[in-house]
């Protein structure tokens, strides 16, 4: 995960696309989805509450 969260810009806003393709960019398998909510839900990320944006934690 915290290799993955790397390739995310601290400081800038994602919306979900560019945050699956960077997952899936990383991961050799296609399931993106599971892997970026691990992102969310071990702290890498924070999500809007709409989940539209989303932005890499220190």
């Amino acid at each position: 995960m915290k290799y993955i969260a790397e390739k995310i810009q601290l400081g800038k806003v994602y919306i979900e696309k560019e945050i699956n393709q960077i997952v899936a960019n990383c991961i050799e398998f296609e399931d993106y989805v599971t892997v970026r909510r691990e992102l969310c839900d071990f702290g890498f990320l924070t999500r809007t509450d709409d989940g539209k944006e989303y932005t890499r934690n220190e």
